[in-house]
């Protein structure tokens, strides 16, 4: 699971980093070896890390909310408007093969709460406590997806979650004194890195004006989707 980035189109595209899976996983080792199996012939590698590819919109689990599906999809569409490609052209669906757009986090199982310890936190990481599974996922995740990042090498990424902001810096090895302020501070711009901080993607916390303002910074950095 550590080793599981996540899933859509992960070269050269747009990324998007999260917090963590959504609350389905919770429901213990059982329902994550069912998942793994059953998409065992989609699962895919690239720098010593697995990701999930021939995935759509449409077959996400449920455990994948659609708060994030929908508010990525939405600066997606952001980007496209202001692409100067043709409108009447037929993009591919958010995260499948080609559409460039791929999906991660930063924590790689969903809890009741971000620091909470389900029990089978022993059994999937051989941790005691909630602590050392932050320390275990600091030092093989993060480090992974950093090896990850340079292989695949992404156009942009736009990391969702103001309370994990630091999180998401340290991951990126963002330097703080290069971070513009944004959108009455519910954005930090890193123009050399093309990353965006941004609020979370819930109802309460973004709103169509804040996706087109992420849609327009990636623009602005000319990242180019090219479907």
């Amino acid at each position: 699971m550590l080793l599981h980035a996540g899933w859509g189109d992960p070269v050269d595209g747009l990324w998007f980093i999260g917090i963590e899976e959504g609350s389905g996983w919770v429901g213990g080792p059982e329902v994550v070896g069912k998942w793994f199996a059953d998409s065992a012939e989609r699962i895919q590698s690239l720098a010593g890390m697995t990701y999930e590819s021939g995935i759509a919109a449409e077959g996400l689990p449920a455990a994948r909310g659609s708060k994030v599906k929908y508010w990525e999809q939405k600066i997606v569409d952001g980007l496209r408007a202001l692409e100067s490609q043709s409108q009447n052209d037929v993009a591919p669906a958010l995260w499948s093969p080609g559409s460039k757009v791929f999906h991660s986090n930063l924590y790689p199982l969903a809890r009741p709460r971000v620091m909470s310890q389900p029990p089978y936190f022993a059994t999937h990481f051989g941790v005691t406590d909630a602590g050392a599974y932050r320390d275990r996922v600091f030092e093989s995740r993060f480090a992974a997806l950093q090896r990850l990042r340079v292989t695949a090498g992404p156009q942009a990424i736009v990391c969702f979650g103001k309370g994990f902001w630091p999180e998401f810096a340290w991951l990126l090895g963002l330097d703080p004194g290069l971070a513009r302020e944004g959108g009455g501070g519910n954005f930090r711009y890193f123009d050399e890195a093309h990353v965006v901080l941004a609020p979370f993607f819930g109802w309460w916390h973004m709103s169509g004006k804040k996706a087109q303002d992420i849609s327009a910074k990636l623009h602005e950095w000319n990242v180019k989707l090219d479907y």
